[in-house]
């Protein structure tokens, strides 16, 4: 049979009563066919096709039946239509091939032809792996079509019983229908009267059947472990319970854990127990009292003793300890009497000296006693020592130091000698120099003060100093009218120019060495005042040579430029060393010769010449220095002559030389006649013109007529050496040797000594303390004259590296405050604190400089050099560090501005920070004139 749903079947055996000729009008009934019923369910007909006032048969298909033992139906095509009442046709029930298989469950019974059911799995199954539910259709034949699903049986559930629980059995994997047997398990029985097995079956909701009844079997305890270091309590144990076997009291160990097995005994590892040891403390053991307990076990035994420093009492005796447990405290003890011991007494050790003060007396061993600083000591607080038992006090004293007396300022007196003087220390006191001590030396002694309290201050009586009046530096000229007779140290006299000249007054101070101090005035000829012609002078013995001046003797030559029309003035200086240098200053005639001398070796007449004699050498800025014992015999000019340019060019040119200077003066000794010859020797030590520099025109002009401008950068030519035997290697050693300390000593009592207490000594203002090279001497100031000179290039340059390392910007304003800090602080900071030195050891390698000690010296830097790990020993004087500070101001802070031009026009674009050893180099030679030192 074949299914009809929607479609009209031709029946062949029906046949059309009556079918006329037709023409195409009769097809108009197929479009009726739905309306009319005949496309209803189950429902086959032949009238499609038939023409008007035709019949035709409509019947149920195959699979259905008319409904009520109805019978087919006839139509007939009228018109336009079928009429006609449709059969009801019902579809028959499928009874082949229904769903079926191993766990399958359907819903397919009674359903009818073209209808559908669903296989699936039932209750105990589950599809296997990739099926799922499939659909059955019943078809017009009766039987259903379509493809069963695969079902499997369902597990169960696992039981979740082990041998822990006291089970065992096979039910592992068992599925629906499946049976299994379980059993008390190996160390498990049933109670008597039951059974100790059970069969289960697997069913769809689960296993069903009854369990066995399985109970533990107790463990022996013969096999448990035994011994007097074990504590052990498995009393009344069953199969798969534990206990703790664990150390007895007084014993130290793991615990281990023993288990009830299924064979009825206990399975574990005997714990490792050893005795305690008893702690080296005893409880109630008196103090002194030792003992030889040390490591001592439990249940063991030891002695005591009395300590170090410690001894048995009278009616005592030594006794035994022993190690025991101390249920009070839970843990192994030593136990026992104490014996009675007594501290010795301290023997060794004291505090002494006058410094302390302390209560150590009868102190006893482990005792304390305090010491502290005496009255007159200042320290650290109280310390306390301790008695040891070798019977010697330990501990740290405090660092007492004696009080220091606060100087006394008397006018007059002198001062630094009895400064900073200490507790107990006492001084010999006198007046300075400058004043005169008809009192004596005086002794003070810095002691207490009377009511206790500590203090001290210096006790003693005063001396009585008066001012003595001046002697050196008086002025000496036709230009100078002053007050300056019986001026006293300390007291100030007034210079003013004569009638004659013009110029502002000046202001001299009489110093503690009896000479004036203070620039003199510059006075200048009136406007109305002629200048004369000035004879050839008779001056034999001319030469070119201009001899090496000393250090000290450089003068700035800025101070010196005059702005009149056509003349200059020009300075210069002389040393001399004359029989009786106090006297010929002293002497009006022998000043009268000397200023003649000068005027024919300069050839100019002597009223334009102004002389000013000194007994001590003249330094930067007109200001003089403190005279020297060695130098007794020294004499200083300084003179000033007003010239026409065209004369000071040509003796600028042609200066004269020493040798002429002292034929000159000579020969005007000579011409005074009378004594004055037998009593003065005089020769010239040094010469010097200074180089002339005048405004003319607006032209700056220097030196060799003309008016020519020079190269801006050109220096002076360097002086030639000086000789050896006008160094003057004389006076005291510099250095100490062997045990002699040397002049940084106390017990120095020199004049460089006293030069330097008095901070007269300019290096003073340089450096703050004396080290090995002792106080400032003649010798050593001319070694560090000489290194100055020879290393200035070296000193010039390592500086400006170092400022242009660390300046941000070496812009001229950056580069002159750098400068303006001063040469001590540079030197200090850039050089010495960083290894830099003269020095004349080993680095040197045998080149260098030759200085007035007959030595080669190099520039050289050690970086571990005991200075760089003690930044503070640059403040103590040495020569050859002061030579590296008189470099520096001689290039650098001398002519600063000519540096800082040099380098802002020279630079040539090099960054800030990058070294450039040409730039420098050629800035100390070129501007800063370190060859020309």
């Amino acid at each position: 049979m074949s299914g009809m749903s929607g479609e009209n079947v031709s029946d062949e055996n029906a046949s059309n009563e009556t079918v006329p000729d037709s023409d195409s009008s009769s097809l108009s009934c197929d479009a009726s066919e739905a309306a009319s019923g005949l496309q209803g369910v189950g429902v086959k007909h032949n009238c499609l096709g038939i023409s008007s006032g035709t019949l035709c048969l409509a019947e149920c298909q195959d699979g259905f039946e008319i409904a009520g033992n109805g019978s087919a139906s006839i139509f007939s095509c009228d018109g336009s239509s079928f009429s006609g009442s449709p059969p009801q046709c019902v579809a028959l029930p499928c009874t082949y091939s229904p769903p079926d298989g191993l766990g399958i469950l359907h819903n397919c019974s009674g359903v009818g032809t073209f209808s559908t059911c669903e296989a699936t799995c039932g209750n105990g199954y589950g599809y296997a792996s990739g099926a799922a539910a499939e659909t059955f259709t019943c078809t017009a034949t009766g039987e259903f079509q379509g493809t069963a699903p695969a079902c499997e049986p369902s597990p169960c559930a696992t039981l979740g019983l082990d041998s822990s629980d006291g089970y065992s059995h096979d039910c592992s994997g068992n599925v629906n229908s499946d049976s299994c047997i379980v059993a008390c398990a190996d160390g498990f029985s049933a109670p008597n009267g039951t059974s100790a097995a059970a069969i289960l079956e697997c069913g769809t909701s689960g296993y069903t059947g009854s369990m066995p009844t399985c109970e533990p079997t107790p463990c022996s305890s013969v096999s448990l472990p035994t011994g007097l270091d074990l504590e052990v309590n498995c009393t009344g144990l069953t199969t798969g319970e534990s206990c703790m076997v664990s150390c007895a009291q007084g014993y130290s160990g793991a615990a281990a854990n023993f288990t009830c097995t299924s064979l009825g005994d206990f399975s574990g590892q005997r714990p490792i127990c050893t005795p305690q040891t008893c702690d080296d403390l005893v409880q109630g053991l008196l103090e002194g009292v030792t003992h030889d307990c040390s490591g001592v076990r439990f249940g063991s035994k030891c002695g005591t003793s009395c300590a170090a420093g410690h001894s048995l009492a009278a009616n005592s005796a030594l006794t035994e300890l022993h190690c025991l447990w101390d249920a009070a405290v839970g843990q192994v003890t030593l136990q026992g009497a104490s014996p009675v011991c007594e501290p010795d007494p301290c023997v060794d050790n004291f505090p002494s000296g006058e410094s302390f003060q302390h209560d150590c007396a009868g102190v006893t061993t482990t005792g304390v006693c305090t010491v502290q600083c005496a009255p007159g000591y200042d320290g650290s607080s109280p310390q306390n020592l301790s008695c040891a038992a070798s019977g010697v006090l330990e501990g740290d004293t405090p660092n007492c130091t004696a009080r220091t007396c606060a100087a006394r300022h008397l006018p007059g007196m002198q001062q630094g000698i009895c400064q900073d003087l200490s507790f107990g220390d006492s001084c010999f006191t006198t007046c300075e120099d400058g004043y005169d001590a008809s009192s004596g030396v005086q002794q003070w002694t810095c002691d207490l003060l009377p009511g206790g309290g500590g203090s001290v201050e210096l006790q003693g009586s005063d001396p009585d100093c008066q001012p003595l009046p001046c002697l050196d530096n008086s002025p000496v000229s036709a230009q100078f009218q002053d007050n300056c007779a019986g001026v006293t140290t300390g007291s100030s006299c007034d210079v003013v120019c004569t009638s004659d000249y013009v110029g502002s007054p000046s202001n001299l101070t009489c110093g503690a060495d009896r000479a004036f101090y203070g620039s003199l005035p510059v006075c200048q000829p009136r406007s109305d005042f002629p200048v004369p012609e000035v004879e050839d002078a008779n001056v034999s013995n001319m030469s070119n040579a201009t001899l090496i001046q000393e250090e000290e003797f450089v003068l700035n030559l800025t101070d010196f430029v005059l702005n009149l029309t056509d003349t200059i003035e020009v300075r210069g200086l002389l040393s001399l060393n004359v029989t009786d240098a106090e006297a010929f200053m002293n002497d009006p005639e022998a000043l009268a010769a000397l200023k003649d001398g000068l005027a024919a070796a300069i050839k100019v007449n002597p009223a334009y010449l102004t002389v000013t004699v000194s007994l001590t050498p003249f330094t930067v800025g007109n200001a003089n220095s403190r005279r020297l014992a060695s130098e007794s015999s020294a004499l200083y000019i300084s003179y000033t002559v007003i010239m026409k340019k065209s004369e000071a060019a040509g003796l600028e040119a042609n200066p004269p030389s020493a040798t002429a200077f002292e034929a000159a003066i000579s020969a005007a000794i000579v011409s005074k006649g009378g004594s004055l010859a037998s009593k003065y020797s005089v020769v010239v030590m040094s010469a010097t013109v200074f180089s002339i520099s005048v405004v003319d025109d607006g032209n700056q002009f220097s030196g060799g007529g003309g008016g020519a401008v020079p190269d801006p950068w050109s220096c002076p030519p360097p002086p030639p050496a000086a000789d050896a035997a006008d160094i003057g290697m004389d006076g005291p050693a510099v250095w100490g040797a062997g045990i002699d300390p040397g002049w940084a000593s106390l017990e120095d009592r020199s004049a460089a000594a006293a030069e330097w207490r008095t901070h007269v000594a300019l290096e003073r203002k340089r450096f703050s303390k004396l080290g090995q090279a002792g106080p400032p001497t003649a010798p050593g100031r001319r070694l560090a004259a000489s290194l100055s000179r020879g290393l200035g290039c070296k000193t010039c340059q390592q500086l400006l590296n170092s400022m242009w390392a660390e300046l941000p910007e070496p812009s001229p304003p950056s580069v002159r405050a750098w400068i303006g800090r001063g040469c001590p602080a540079l030197v200090k900071q850039h050089l010495l604190r960083k290894g830099w030195s003269a020095s004349s050891g080993s680095q040197c390698g045998g080149v260098g400089v030759s200085a007035t000690d007959g030595r080669r010296w190099c520039f050289a830097q050690d970086p571990i050099a005991e200075i760089v790990r003690r930044p503070e020993k640059a403040e103590v004087y040495d020569p050859a560090a002061d030579a590296l500070i008189l470099a520096c101001e001689q290039t650098l802070t001398a002519r600063r501005e000519r540096v800082v031009s040099y380098l802002d026009s020279e630079r040539n674009e090099t960054p800030a920070g990058k070294r450039n050893e040409f730039l420098t180099g050629a800035a100390c030679i070129e501007a800063a004139c370190c060859q020309s030192l």
